[in-house]
């Protein structure tokens, strides 16, 4: 599912299991905007591989502990001066602990998410996600 374009950032598609329910992990922004969730991720530092980033970045912007299952499609956001590709990941929470950035974070069901996530390419990657976790439970 990966291809070969430079990534700037990577990320998770962080999920977890309580009994028999299935929760993602969504983020409010580093600056605060009231109703957008997004997916954790950040800036792949040098020498850094995307995996490690994504799993680094999940830890930092959230406290969870997560591990990587599978890749997922290189995502592109264009923003006003630069373009960001981000290598996500579809991830499985181990363990959490308080947020370090103190971000806003909440755990939805998959429906819940898809209502709430803010960003089209993110709700298709949410969506290609739960396809991927499916197989992982059969």
């Amino acid at each position: 599912m990966t291809d070969n374009r430079q990534c700037t950032h990577a990320g998770g598609i962080v999920f977890r299991r309580i009994n028999d329910k299935i929760e993602y992990l969504l983020i409010g922004p580093a600056k605060e905007r009231p109703g957008e969730w997004l997916l954790p991720k950040g800036h792949v530092e040098d020498g850094e591989d995307y995996r490690t980033t994504a799993v680094r970045e999940v830890k930092e912007e959230t406290g969870v502990f997560a591990r990587v299952l599978a890749p997922m499609e290189i995502s592109e956001i264009q923003l006003t001066k630069k373009k960001i590709v981000v290598q996500y990941y579809l991830m499985e929470m181990n363990a959490q602990e308080p947020s370090p950035e103190g971000r806003r974070l909440g755990w939805f069901t998959f429906d819940e998410a898809i209502q709430r996530i803010s960003h089209e390419s993110n709700r298709i990657l949410l969506q290609e996600s739960e396809r991927m976790r499916l197989l992982y439970d059969t």
